[in-house]
């Protein structure tokens, strides 16, 4: 049935059609980054399934990429709290923390 999905979700967005395919959660994304496991197989769409993995990222490892910056507006500075995700760290192999996103 995975790989079946996983065909569905190919056809559904192409990834040769995008830059990236955010992911919004770590353990989801941890299993969209590996097609190319379930797909090895299938001629059909072995490269497409290469290339999925390969756009595949977490939104903190975009926002990384994209060298984000803070907004410009010099609001009041907040205090928060923020709870890694252990999927992206252990499952996705994302470290260091998203958190530099914020330092």
């Amino acid at each position: 049935m995975a790989q079946e999905l996983a065909r569905k979700q190919l056809e559904q967005f192409p990834p040769d059609q995008f830059d990236a395919i955010i992911s919004n959660a770590g353990g989801c994304g941890s299993h969209l980054k590996h097609y190319h496991k379930l797909l090895a197989d299938d001629p059909a769409y072995r490269d497409r399934a290469v290339l999925w993995d390969e756009k595949v990222k977490d939104i903190h490892e975009w926002l990384i990429e994209i060298g984000v910056q803070p907004p410009a507006n010099h609001a009041p500075l907040q205090v928060v709290t923020y709870h890694e995700s252990c999927h992206l760290a252990h499952g996705q192999k994302i470290t260091p923390s998203p958190g530099s996103c914020w330092a």
